[in-house]
């Protein structure tokens, strides 16, 4: 049985269908209890396919999926004071050098994805990503700073996180 759902979650990586970001890790049993819980993708899309771009079947798939691994996760989120329990959606790759681009979608999907424990994952490795990190921190959002890859990327996120608690 988890074997072919860990198959099933190979294809529908692949094929671009689903996309489920965990900040715990350790709680890869509640992946496979949400595969087996996960209503139908028909019921997902009341409407035909068709006339969607794949990226906007992507962004509702995704969101979906992030919504409900936030959902199932809440509990730990509850029970740890909000240490634990999260669940992460990046921005797209090609506002990474975007600040007023990576604002605008991060809030976009942090309004659409509704969760205390949702984090939206933005680059925190050039200018762009710590302008964006410190406006979003400002605007209540929870952010995952992603690719730091240094103690001194490190210290710059620390210190954009903390100007944006500031404002």
């Amino acid at each position: 049985e988890s074997t072919r759902l860990v198959v099933q979650l190979v294809l529908l990586v692949i094929l671009g269908l689903a996309c489920l970001c965990f900040c715990c890790c350790s709680r890869c049993s509640l992946f496979f209890f949400l595969m087996r819980r996960r209503p139908p993708r028909s019921t997902l899309f009341p409407y035909p396919t068709l006339f969607r771009s794949p990226s906007d079947i992507f962004w509702e798939l995704a969101i979906d999926d992030i919504r409900m691994t936030a959902d199932l996760l809440r509990p730990v989120y509850d029970e740890t004071g909000g240490v634990d329990g999260f669940a992460s959606l990046e921005v797209k790759p090609e506002l990474a050098h975007d600040a007023e681009g990576t604002v605008k979608e991060a809030l976009q999907l942090f309004q659409a994805l509704d969760r205390p424990n949702v984090l939206i994952k933005v680059p925190g490795t050039d200018p762009e990503g710590l302008v964006a990190i410190e406006e979003l921190i400002a605007a209540g959002v929870n952010v995952n700073a992603t690719l730091l890859f240094s103690v001194e990327d490190y210290s710059h996120v620390a210190e954009a996180y903390l100007r944006g608690l500031e404002r």
